[in-house]
Order: structure tokens, then C-alpha cells, then sequence
């Protein structure tokens, strides 16, 4: 972890805001962290800056979309937003797979759609060999015309 990041948790902790929003606001000039604005986030929200800490926590939680400090984010965006008292479970993780990898199981309406284009196909197929309406295919081979010759 960056040694400014955890300077301003302790800050932060320590309850000296304004030394950690310097740190954090230093630590997001020089580049954009997921952590550092979690951080500041956190810090706004202690100072009662819901504004700022919903904006910080939206900025944590876009750096990092899918990842842990992306799920904290958006945790404590919740937590901002919810009545005070109120408690947001923690995010579980998925059990892990016992035995082999299973795989998921296939969409039924895709194999529905195979289905039915197969027999669409068949059907064409018979169409075609078989003839249908008016026209339909004909296998005998017509009688080849006869000449007469007249003398």
C-alpha cells in the first residue's frame, strides 16, 4: 500500500481531517486511485460532506468496477445513503466449486432456437426434393420427340 494512502488512514483515523484531505487531495493530483478516493470519501463523510463523499465514492467505485476497493466504494455509497441506524450486509463471496468445474447448464431457449431451425431446414430439404403446389418436381424424364420423316 502507498505510504501517503496509509499516512491519511491514520490521519483519518487519528481524527485529523484536514491533514488527511491534504494528503489524499496531494495523492490525487499526481494520479487517480481507486483507494485514495475511497479514503477521501471516507473522510468527507466524517465531516458530514455527504455531497463529496457520494461524489468520491462514484469515482472509487468507476476506477475499480469489478474489483474489492470498487465493492467498498459502492458499499459505503449505500451506507451514505440509507437512514442512519440502518446496516447493509457485507458483499459474500461464491462458494467455490466442489470436484470438477461444473459447467452451466445451456440455455433452453437456444436449444429451443436449434431445434426448430433444424427441422426448418428438413422440411425446406423435403420441400425440395418432394415439391410442393403447383409445380412440384417431377422425376420421370419426358418421352424425347419423334420425327417423322415423310418421303
Amino acid at each position: 500500500m502507498n505510504p501517503t494512502l496509509q499516512a491519511a488512514i491514520a490521519a483519518r483515523e487519528a481524527g485529523r481531517y484536514a491533514e488527511a484531505l491534504s494528503l489524499l487531495n496531494n495523492l490525487l493530483d499526481e494520479r487517480s486511485d481507486a483507494a485514495a478516493w475511497l479514503e477521501r470519501g471516507r473522510v468527507y463523510l466524517a465531516l458530514n460532506d455527504q455531497r463529496q463523499a457520494r461524489h468520491d465514492f462514484n469515482a472509487a467505485s468507476y476506477e475499480d468496477p469489478v474489483g474489492a476497493i470498487g465493492d467498498e466504494a459502492r458499499g459505503e455509497l449505500l451506507r451514505s445513503l440509507l437512514a442512519p441506524g440502518s446496516q447493509v450486509s457485507p458483499r459474500r463471496p461464491a462458494p467455490a466449486p466442489r470436484g470438477f468445474p461444473r459447467q452451466p447448464p445451456p440455455n433452453p431457449w437456444a436449444r429451443t432456437l436449434v431445434m426448430v431451425l433444424l427441422l426448418l431446414s428438413i422440411l425446406c430439404a423435403l420441400v425440395a426434393v418432394i415439391g410442393f403446389g403447383q409445380n412440384p418436381l417431377n422425376f420421370t424424364t419426358p418421352a424425347a420427340p419423334t420425327r417423322t420423316i415423310s418421303q
